[in-house]
């Protein structure tokens, strides 16, 4: 993997020392930037993304404090390490609240630098993959909704045999962690009327709005599962429990008639709605 560095220093013979004690190709840094203030380097980050930064922090028009304050709010992955002259407490104490990875002293040893900048460059790589993980999780996140609900809708059209032994193996080719402890309690839940005439787009922004104020009101109260839509006005509803649990199904249907006659309140265009197992 190849970075991108800046070093920002008012010095320019600290900057070109710095540059003369490093081996980029043996770092990884593909491409090098150096900035003499604090204005530059913000030049460079508007149209560079920067891996790692190397700043002092005395520097005219602006030190490297503010400019890591700044680093953090806009480009929040930038690694950072101070290399000062200045060995006071109160820089280190401010550098490390705002993130700083550490903070060095001129003159530094080349080896001792080189070494900050391999951990640095290694936290740069930790930073991307976690980003790349939690991409991946929200992405498998939303197409597993999608899967389970195909999987249920091919068991409710017979799709796939009805037998335990079936579902289980359909179940575990998709991933979908289905115990053999677990047991599933299938409704229907259907828009008997409209009230007036809809157009089609408008039809199904309120069917979107009746499942998803299904799951949140009957879901809710102590009960494991998820609606999704079948057709024309009608949401199948997954409630999940434990095998050899008594289904409470008197409130259960209590729950369902609260909903409805929430919804024939909330969304007056439905005429009204009904529930039944499957």
């Amino acid at each position: 993997m190849s970075y991108q560095m800046i070093i920002v220093d008012d010095e320019v013979h600290a900057v070109e020392g710095v540059k003369a004690d490093l081996d980029l190709r043996s770092l990884g840094i593909s491409r090098l930037f150096t900035a003499y203030n604090v204005k530059q380097a913000k030049e460079v980050f508007d149209r560079e993304h920067i891996d790692f930064m190397l700043c002092d922090i005395e520097m005219p028009r602006g030190s490297g404090l503010e400019l890591l304050e700044w680093v953090r709010l806009h480009h929040p992955h930038t690694v950072t390490v101070f290399l000062t002259s200045h060995a006071d407490f109160r820089y280190a104490k401010e550098a490390i609240r705002l993130g700083s990875l550490d903070y060095l002293l001129k003159p530094v040893l080349a080896e001792e630098l080189a070494g900050v900048i391999r951990r640095a460059l290694q936290v740069v790589d930790q930073h991307l993959e976690m980003r790349l993980s939690s991409q991946y999780q929200q992405l498998w996140m939303k197409n597993q909704s999608l899967i389970v609900e195909r999987f249920w809708l091919d068991i409710i059209s017979h799709r796939v045999m009805a037998h335990p032994t079936a579902i289980r193996e359909y179940a575990d080719m998709r991933n979908i962690p289905i115990t053999d402890d677990m047991e599933f309690l299938p409704v229907l839940l259907s828009v008997q009327r409209w009230h007036r005439d809809l157009t089609g787009r408008d039809e199904k922004i309120l069917e979107y709005a009746l499942m998803k104020s299904a799951e949140e009101m009957i879901l809710a109260d102590h009960h494991n599962g998820m609606f999704f839509y079948l057709d024309d006005g009608r949401f199948i509803g997954i409630i999940a429990g434990n095998k050899g649990d008594q289904w409470d199904l008197e409130s259960l249907t209590a729950a369902f008639h609260r909903a409805i006659n929430t919804f024939t309140v909330t969304f007056p265009a439905i005429g009204g709605c009904r529930f039944s197992r499957i």
